[in-house]
């Protein structure tokens, strides 16, 4: 099968390798279809491969991710992660932005035991932001019982987590 490409410059004739294909795949389309990254020369070995097969991009791409499962996998649970990360990420945006607007308003502080709900309470945790002043800060200030931060402390606890302080 021959083809002519056109520019603006000449005609070039040129027979493609396999008769059946003339759709390419590009790199994106590659990496929706089965979730992997490739660098370009990875993708170029895997498009000949793709152009002499008489599969069609579906096809070809659920072969390779039958002959690649552990690279798929992952590839799967890095993008997992990511997301889990990101989500993490904007619940405690939430939590800050919600502790600012109180902030904001002045006045006495509240406790954020007292002010956080129980799921945002366990989410601060789970990150390690500790709302409750430690042994040391207990002897550092002078107090003479267990204490709870204010939320302006544990906003401030936030924003160094996510590197905005």
């Amino acid at each position: 099968m021959q083809f002519y490409l056109v520019n603006s410059k000449n005609l070039t004739t040129f027979t493609y390798p396999n008769k059946l294909k003339v759709i390419k795949m590009l790199q994106s389309e590659f990496k929706e279809r089965t979730g992997v990254e490739v660098t370009s020369k990875e993708f170029d070995a895997i498009h000949i491969v793709y152009m002499e097969s008489d599969l069609d991009k579906d096809e070809f791409c659920k072969m390779w991710c039958k002959m690649n499962a552990s690279r798929v996998s992952k590839a799967k649970e890095w993008a997992k992660s990511k997301e889990e990360k990101r989500k993490l990420k904007d619940s405690l945006i939430e939590i800050r932005n919600k502790l600012s607007s109180e902030v904001i308003n002045g006045g006495n502080l509240p406790l954020t035991i007292a002010y956080l709900s129980d799921k945002e309470l366990t989410l601060l945790e789970k990150v390690g932001i500790e709302i409750q002043i430690s042994k040391k800060e207990m002897v550092e200030y002078g107090y003479p019982f267990q204490r709870f931060h204010d939320i302006s402390d544990t906003r401030y606890k936030i924003e160094k987590y996510l590197n905005i302080a």
